[in-house]
């Protein structure tokens, strides 16, 4: 009996058992959801302010569009750290609005360019109206997008508290997403579509810095943990 317990003290002080404890204890201390909410909440208006201030002397217009959708990125930011616990609000979310979201992307860019998708399937041996050809082809890519996405994000989704923890992958995932916002905005012909794609992205990486930074996981700057205990 006294083997067994001695056996199992000393199994409890393996690092990958220390490490697991450690980050259960960090979740209990954690602030919720809405905390981060509010916190990133408070950054964006900062954020605005500065943007306001920015065009006022003489900065492109298009970076106050660019704060107006920017919102949503920035509380998308400040839950994507958390993507990777299966339970947590903003995995959820993430599992219904994502494969619609990039559905969504998809057929507006192809819908844009659809005179460039007919031409392609013009230069096709295929028999039938390139036009009827091009709209087929359109719904299958969007279609498949959803689904690939849906299959996708339980196979991706990482360790907790391992890479979706971090600034770096923050900024790289803003840049995807900045990119993302400029094609779009081009393909529709919008004025700024840079300015506002750029502007988009850093909304997205001040949500994740907010996060970070709240729950003491910002290199280089460390606080106190901020907890629902008012």
């Amino acid at each position: 009996m006294g083997l067994r317990t001695s056996t199992r003290a000393r199994s409890n002080r393996t690092p990958h058992h220390q490490a697991r404890r450690s980050n259960l204890e960090k979740d209990k201390r954690m602030p919720s959801f809405e905390s981060h909410v509010r916190y990133a909440t408070a950054a964006y208006l900062g954020l605005a302010l500065a943007a306001v201030l920015g065009t006022a002397l003489g900065a492109p217009a298009a970076i106050l569009t660019g704060v107006v959708v920017g919102y949503p990125a920035t509380i998308a930011g400040a839950g994507f750290p958390d993507v990777d616990h299966p339970s947590s609000k903003p995995y959820l979310f993430a599992k219904i609005w994502l494969p619609r979201t990039f559905a969504a992307v998809t057929g507006t860019v192809l819908v844009a360019e659809r005179t460039l998708v007919i031409e392609l399937i013009e230069l096709l041996p295929v028999p039938g109206r390139a036009a009827f050809i091009a709209g087929a082809v359109c719904t299958v890519a969007v279609a498949a997008v959803y689904r690939l996405t849906t299959r996708m994000i339980p196979v991706l989704r990482p360790s907790h508290r391992t890479v979706t923890h971090s600034i770096t992958v923050g900024l790289g995932l803003a840049a995807v997403l900045g990119t993302v916002v400029t094609t779009v905005g081009r393909a529709l012909e919008s004025g700024g579509a840079f300015e506002i794609g750029l502007v988009v992205g850093t909304c997205f990486v001040v949500g994740v810095a907010s996060h970070l930074l709240v729950d003491d996981e910002l290199p280089l700057i460390q606080v106190d943990n901020l907890t629902d205990e008012e």
